[in-house]
C-alpha cells in the first residue's frame, strides 16, 4: 500500500515547480550555448537538452496536467514568455532592452493561493513571485532578486538584438 499523502520532509508542489523552472532554465542556456538562439518552443528542449518530459509540467497542475500553454508539439503547462507567438517575442525583446534581465523567461500560473500566485524564472536566472501583470511589481521583483543568492549561468542577449537596439538609438 502506497502513501499518498505528503511526508514533512517532502518539497511542496511551490518547491517542485521552481526546481523544474530552474531545470527549464539550464535546457534554454544549453540550448542557446549550443545554438546561438532561444529554443522556439519548451518541448524543442526535449530531449536534448532535458532528458525527463515530465519537467514541462508543474506539479501543482495535478495529476493530469492543465491545458497546454503555447506549445504545440508536447503538452507543457509553463508558460514560455519566447514563444513564437503574435507580437509576444518582440514584445519581451522589447521588455529586455527596456526594463532588463529581470524580464520572465519562464511563468507558472498553478499557485494561485496569493495574490503574488505567479511564479518566473529571470532571464538572468533568478526565480520570484509576481502577479499576473509582474510590470506592476519591478520594485518587488528587484527586491526578491537581491534578496536571493541564486547564482545561475545567464543568457546572453543575442547579438542581432545589440545591434538592433544600437542602431534605434541613433534614429
Amino acid at each position: 500500500m502506497t502513501n499518498d499523502f505528503p511526508t514533512p520532509d517532502a518539497p511542496s508542489p511551490l518547491d517542485r515547480c521552481a526546481a523544474n523552472l530552474r531545470v527549464l532554465y539550464d535546457a534554454i542556456v544549453g540550448h542557446q550555448r549550443a545554438t546561438g538562439r532561444l529554443p522556439m518552443w519548451l518541448s524543442d528542449l526535449f530531449p536534448r537538452y532535458l532528458d525527463d518530459a515530465s519537467v514541462l509540467s508543474c506539479p501543482a497542475a495535478g495529476k493530469n496536467g492543465s491545458a497546454n500553454i503555447h506549445d504545440p508539439k508536447m503538452p507543457c503547462n509553463y508558460d514560455y514568455q519566447f514563444a513564437p507567438l503574435p507580437l509576444h517575442r518582440s514584445l519581451k525583446w522589447e521588455q529586455l532592452r527596456t526594463m532588463g534581465t529581470l524580464i520572465p523567461v519562464v511563468r507558472c500560473w498553478h499557485h494561485a493561493e496569493s495574490e503574488r500566485a505567479i511564479l518566473n524564472i529571470s532571464y538572468d536566472g533568478g526565480t520570484y513571485r509576481s502577479s499576473g501583470t509582474w510590470e506592476r511589481d519591478v520594485e518587488e521583483i528587484k527586491r526578491q532578486l537581491k534578496d536571493a543568492s541564486q547564482p545561475m549561468p545567464h543568457l546572453k542577449i543575442p547579438v542581432e538584438l545589440k545591434i538592433a537596439w544600437w542602431l534605434l538609438e541613433r534614429v
